[in-house]
């Protein structure tokens, strides 16, 4: 089961270091971006592809803005893994939720944009604080 702890630690690498242009190769890591992807949708609401493709853009906008991958690549990555389900005519998706237990509850409760948003404040202070060592030494 991944813990609250390392699905935190895990977001704010897989989406904030350069380096990790694609989808991680890692499963857990693969499930952890999907997760995060899934934690911005709404539980019980129908999307049609227009509504899932802008929210999964969204997503890489906002938290996802280190990979460099699709959204239709996500969208197709998320119906496989059984994050989501697609209709027979691919009309309606929906949030699938019984991929629960691989997450720790407390998961669920999670907004992915102020992880980031919280990791790259601290990352924008320790450069800050290390600019500012160098000039005092």
């Amino acid at each position: 089961m991944i813990t609250l702890t390392d699905f935190r630690k895990r977001l704010e690498v897989l989406c904030i270091n350069k380096g990790s242009p694609c989808l991680p190769k890692k499963y857990e890591d693969q499930q952890i971006l999907f997760k995060s992807i899934i934690l911005t949708f709404e539980p019980d609401k129908d999307y049609t592809e227009f509504e899932i493709n802008n929210a999964i853009t969204k997503w890489l906008a906002e938290i996802g803005r280190e990979l460099d991958v699709d959204h239709v690549s996500l969208r197709r990555s998320l119906v496989d893994n059984r994050y989501i389900s697609r209709d027979d005519e691919g009309r309606v998706y929906k949030v699938i939720k019984d991929r629960d237990e691989l997450f720790d509850p407390e998961i669920n409760d999670l907004d992915p944009a102020n992880i980031i948003n919280e990791a790259l404040i601290r990352k924008e202070e320790k450069k800050r604080e290390f600019l500012e060592k160098g000039k005092t030494e």
